[in-house]
Formats: structure tokens, C-alpha cells, sequence
């Protein structure tokens, strides 16, 4: 079940279980959109934590993301030591869940998937990697997790600097970031996979909780106490 579908099923069940409360209260879909989409990280950090959940299992693949060219110096963690203060193959992906660690990424590399790229999040760790004896001219990616004014994530790559075109997977923070790529619309998108009745059980849960205690505290009036 995808984004859409989840919210609208949630409005539908709160319009019928709130039925007969003293209020006449408009839900509006944008903000249930937003709560379910907060409910699926929180979802996944848990179950991922229990070890019941593989990240897999709920990755996107984006499989033609565009690169260009950018300076490092436009990258705010990159401004006091940047790498390089050339132009660099650079691309952007949406917010990676964070939560998960690391594991949020579970490829990037060549667009036919056969040449995978190390992945760094660190300037000190990206360094490093000239002073590896071995693979230390292998391709390899520099994520900044800032969030950069696109509200998104600045990727750079090193050691391919002919690349046109990479493949990431990865699990992302906000499925609908993902609307920005025209390569994943052969599948949707906003598909929330193997969680998707957790979690519009557990938004639905909360909204019952919350508007159950609301509606049906009076309103208030002008009478003065003495």
C-alpha cells in the first residue's frame, strides 16, 4: 500500500469512528500524509533494532541518477578542509534514513550494477582512503548528510571522473523526495512495502487517542466562577 492510499484510509476510518462526536472536525490529508510518512521511520529504526526487519526489504532503486559537476567548497562540512577546490563529479540523493546507520545505503555504483563505489560519510575516513596500499584508485563516493538547500544530500564521487549516470540504492527518509526522479517511475514509489499496515495501525491508533480526547472535552464558555 503506497502514501496515498495509507492517509486516505485513515481519514475514511476516523470520519466513521468519530462519528457522533460534538464537532465537526476537517482532517486534512496533507498533514495525515506527513504523519504517516514521520510513523514509517519510526517503524523501520524499531524493527530494524529487533532484527526483524532487512533494509532490502524496503530499499528503492534509483537507477539512472544524473551527474554533474560542483566545487566542494559549496559544501558546508567541506569549507574549512575541502578535498579538492576543483570542479568535481557530483549528484544529488534524497535524505537517506539516518537512523539505520550506515545500512541506509546498499549500493552505489555503476548504472548496470557491476561496479560498486566505496562509500564514505567522513571527511577524515575519505582521506584515508589515499593511503590504502590496496584499491586506493578504486572509485569511491563522499556523502555530506547536511542537508543542502534542496533538502537533499551532495554526493561526490572520486576516481571515475567520466561518470554520466550512477545507481543508487538505498533505504530514503521521505518517499516523496523520490518524485524528482523520473528513472523510478516505472514502479511506485511511495509503495511502503512489507510495513505499510503496521504503520497505518499504529497513525490510526494515535489520531483515534487524540481526537476521541479532544472532541469530547466541552467547550469553552463565559461563565464566571466564584
Amino acid at each position: 500500500m503506497n502514501l496515498n492510499k495509507i492517509a486516505s484510509a485513515i481519514i475514511s476510518d476516523l470520519y466513521s469512528g468519530l462519528a457522533g462526536f460534538n464537532a465537526n472536525q476537517t482532517i486534512s490529508i496533507e498533514q495525515i500524509e506527513d504523519e504517516v510518512t514521520e510513523k514509517r521511520q519510526v517503524v523501520i529504526k524499531e524493527l530494524f533494532a529487533k532484527n526483524l526487519l532487512k533494509l532490502e526489504d524496503l530499499a528503492v532503486s534509483l537507477n539512472c541518477v544524473e551527474v554533474d559537476c560542483e566545487n566542494m567548497i559549496k559544501c558546508d562540512s567541506c569549507n574549512k578542509e575541502p578535498l579538492v577546490t576543483k570542479n568535481q563529479p557530483h549528484f544529488e540523493i534524497p535524505q537517506l534514513l539516518t537512523d539505520v546507520g550506515e545500512g541506509a545505503i546498499i549500493y552505489i555504483g555503476s548504472a548496470d550494477g557491476m561496479i560498486p563505489f566505496r562509500v564514505y560519510y567522513s571527511l577524515e575516513a575519505t582521506k584515508s582512503n589515499q593511503y590504502r596500499r590496496r584499491g586506493s584508485k578504486e572509485p569511491f563516493v563522499f556523502i555530506d548528510r547536511t542537508v543542502n538547500s534542496n533538502q537533499m544530500h551532495d554526493c561526490w564521487i572520486f576516481n571515475a571522473p567520466f561518470v554520466k549516470q550512477i545507481k543508487v540504492v538505498g533505504v530514503f527518509r521521505d518517499l516523496r523526495q523520490l518524485e524528482e526522479y523520473t528513472c523510478c517511475r516505472d514502479f511506485d514509489y511511495l509503495d511502503f512495502g512489507i510495513i505499510s499496515d503496521e504503520v497505518k495501525n499504529r497513525v490510526k491508533k494515535d489520531k483515534f487517542a487524540f481526537y476521541r480526547e479532544n472532541l469530547s472535552q466541552p467547550y469553552p464558555t463565559n461563565t464566571v466562577y466564584r
